[in-house]
């Protein structure tokens, strides 16, 4: 307790504590972004590597959705015999 018989707590409005939260956790989000982009732009060779494997990644998704659409409608491959 304080002389003046007080809790030696600052009370704050509850807006105000809502808003030191928020914003408080934005810098937190922003401070890791940057942090983020530091650690991929350190070594640039990594970076490189690991973009193009990414995007061969999605060239073979890419691949594979164009293959299954072209089974459903059957027009990858002759399914009838013409002789038949």
């Amino acid at each position: 307790m304080t002389p003046d018989g007080g809790s030696g707590v600052l009370a704050l409005p509850a807006g105000l504590v809502g808003g030191l939260a928020i914003a408080g956790f934005v810098v937190a989000i922003l401070a890791a972004a940057i942090l983020a982009v530091r650690n991929l732009f350190h070594d640039k060779v990594r970076l490189a590597v690991t973009l193009t494997g990414v995007v061969f990644a999605l060239i073979l998704i890419v691949v594979q959705f164009g293959l299954f659409l072209g089974f459903l409608e059957g027009k990858l491959f002759a399914t009838k015999c013409p002789k038949c």
